[in-house]
């Protein structure tokens, strides 16, 4: 069975739509699915990185260095 067959039964039999893959909802959905996917099944691609710490919410260069830290994470992830 090919995709595009996959595709219209999931239409047919379940009410189902395509949405336009270039929305950014879709976009940012597919990273997060992405970056949930690596932590769970292999965290060893993310090196010392896959456990970050939360940050002490009243000291501001705490969270500067936890939102460093994410966006490094997001880049080794993307």
């Amino acid at each position: 069975m090919r995709l595009a067959e996959v595709v219209q039964y999931a239409k047919d039999h379940y009410d189902l739509v395509e949405i336009n893959p270039a929305a950014t909802n879709w976009i940012e959905r597919q990273k997060n699915l992405k970056a949930s996917l690596i932590m769970q099944h292999k965290p060893e691609l993310l090196g010392q990185r896959k456990d970050i710490s939360k940050p002490d919410f009243h000291n501001e260069e705490s969270v500067k260095n936890f939102l460093n830290e994410m966006e490094i994470r997001n880049k080794l992830i993307d």
